[in-house]
């Protein structure tokens, strides 16, 4: 079984090149290469090894981090009732944990006008199962699930 890491990812955030890594690491570029593509699994220790030179934990060279889909906007309307509106454009993010694939978000999102006490709302991101809402059903977690 193939997993993706997130070597590749990690290397060229530190700036540093495939080959300096390899150095530091005692390996080949070759090696560093099949580690890169999953060619090879690497063990925790190589993780751990990777996360050192890196300057990054082993979790974040061996789990590859997806986008997650924003579906929409959770707005406070007239009246403070919110509601949720849908996303204008697509737009992900990332976030530096690892979440299940079929995983999705909602973002909060206040107009200017609102009170100082609703700020702590303003850019908070909900993040949910969406597999229930994509087998056209809702989630049993639910907090305000309809009987």
């Amino acid at each position: 079984m193939h997993m993706p890491n997130n070597l590749d990812k990690k290397i060229a955030e530190s700036g540093m090149s495939k080959k300096e890594v390899a150095v530091a690491k005692g390996i080949t570029p070759e090696t560093l290469s099949r580690h890169v593509h999953g060619k090879i699994q690497m063990t925790l220790q190589d993780a751990e090894q990777y996360g050192k030179i890196l300057g990054c934990t082993a979790q974040d060279v061996l789990f590859a981090t997806n986008p997650i889909k924003v579906i929409g906007n959770w707005v406070l309307g007239d009246n403070d009732h919110p509601y949720i509106e849908p996303e204008a454009r697509d737009c992900s993010i990332y976030l530096n944990s690892y979440y299940q694939v079929e995983t999705a978000a909602i973002a909060t999102k206040l107009p200017k006008d609102k009170p100082f006490h609703h700020e702590m709302w303003d850019g908070q991101i909900e993040i949910i199962d969406y597999r229930p809402a994509l087998a056209g059903e809702v989630s049993t977690d639910c907090y305000q699930r309809p009987k």
